[in-house]
């Protein structure tokens, strides 16, 4: 591990459905971001060592093809969401927080369900 950290704070989230598969999400939330046992290689900043507070806004879509929410056997789901952030204190910190989820199911046998889940996400800096 090159660091470890630890995020606390408060997310709204307002979820619009447009069918029966398919939200849309909106969000805000503040966040507490403690940064610590940096692995000194990748330190470039002093925000990459230190408390932030950070606010964020994001969007988002759920695509949900599941026979069942809470026990698929088969289906697909797919979620992802862009998230602008800043730091509250020092407006110069923007990042772009892109996140993408896809999940899998299916039941090759009657009493067995193979699941599947890839996840992707990356964060990039930006000027504000």
């Amino acid at each position: 591990d090159q660091f470890s950290y630890d995020r606390t704070g408060y997310r709204a989230t307002v979820r619009n459905p447009y069918s029966e598969s398919l939200a849309l999400t909106t969000s805000a939330g503040i966040f507490n971001e403690n940064i610590y046992d940096v692995d000194s290689r990748v330190i470039i900043d002093p925000i990459d060592i230190s408390d932030n507070e950070l606010f964020e806004v994001a969007v988002g879509f759920d695509f949900d093809k599941r026979d069942n929410q809470h026990l698929p056997t088969t289906g697909y789901r797919s979620q992802g969401r862009v998230g602008y952030l800043t730091d509250v204190a020092d407006s110069d910190v923007a990042l772009l927080d892109f996140k993408f989820q896809q999940s899998l199911f299916f039941n090759p046998f009657q009493r067995l369900v193979w699941a599947n889940n890839l996840r992707f996400q990356s964060i990039e800096s930006i000027n504000s």
